[in-house]
């Protein structure tokens, strides 16, 4: 093979190793994400009408509280426009089944992304 050519398979090759790399520590942000919506333990959540903001804003501040390394989950709400309010009251619950069950209630999406609970109107493009 010569040297030119050597050269380019060279870069090829780096290329795909940095792009599986990004994807390897996407991967392990995820998942160290989703791990901690299972930990994280509310001891009593009550919604009473509710606006879908003033809930995610709630859980994001109870997920640094109750995280034992005070960093909590980034919930982030990309639709802040939404009308939907949220009622329920639960006790030693997950802020998993919690956020599935406001997604459920409103029609909700929720996706992780680069470390980051991404929660939007369910059929609106990303």
């Amino acid at each position: 093979m010569n040297k030119p050519l050597r050269f380019i398979s060279a870069l090829i090759l780096l290329a795909c190793a940095s792009s599986a790399f990004g994807q390897d520590l996407r991967m392990q942000k995820s998942k160290a994400t989703l791990d901690k919506l299972h930990a994280i333990i509310l001891p009593e959540v009550r919604f009473q009408q509710a606006e879908i903001q003033e809930a995610i804003s709630f859980l994001n501040q109870k997920s640094k509280e109750l995280d034992p390394e005070n960093t909590g989950v980034n919930l982030v709400l990309m639709d802040q426009d939404l009308d939907d309010v949220v009622s329920f009251d639960l006790e030693k619950v997950s802020l998993y089944q919690t956020l599935g069950l406001i997604a459920e209630m409103a029609n909700l999406t929720i996706r992780i992304q680069d470390g980051m609970v991404v929660i939007r109107k369910a059929g609106l493009k990303e």
